[in-house]
């Protein structure tokens, strides 16, 4: 929630080390038919002091939008957590930010929360949260 351009250039750099990019908690996603064109960043991270739980936030390039990336990249991500142990996936924007939240939808999570976010550059904006569960735990096995 609220990369800026800057930030996205950075990425674009480091993405020319994909083991950096991995070690950092990013996938970077290109379309194959347009080799080497950034469609969007992925990131996954772990949730301190949470051992079964990751965060996921996701930047698509304006002309990727609207054209199931988005949710295909988050499928492909929590399928990775699955395999790794997580539980519960977070997933957060604006609420203004419609597309995205359709988005989440699409990929399967769940509106748990709304309220005020403050980003990294100090702006405070509404939020929506979003989760996913890993369809392959039950509550018993969570509480295990």
């Amino acid at each position: 929630m609220g990369w800026s351009d800057e930030d996205v250039q950075g990425i674009c750099e480091m993405a020319k080390d994909p083991l950096l990019m991995a070690n950092q908690g990013f996938l970077v996603l290109a379309e194959p038919a347009h080799e080497g064109q950034l469609i969007g960043v992925l990131s996954l991270t772990r949730i301190p002091g949470q051992a079964h739980e990751a965060g996921i936030g996701l930047w698509l390039a304006a002309d990727a939008r609207y054209r199931g990336f988005g949710s295909e990249a988050i499928r492909l991500a929590s399928e990775l957590c699955w395999q790794s142990g997580i539980h519960l996936i977070t997933l957060g924007t604006t609420s203004s930010n419609t597309a995205m939240q359709r988005c989440y939808l699409a990929a399967g999570a769940d509106l748990f929360d709304t309220g005020e976010n403050e980003l990294p550059d100090g702006r405070v904006v509404e939020a929506c949260w979003y989760r996913i569960q890993n369809p392959r735990e039950t509550p018993q096995n969570e509480a295990t």
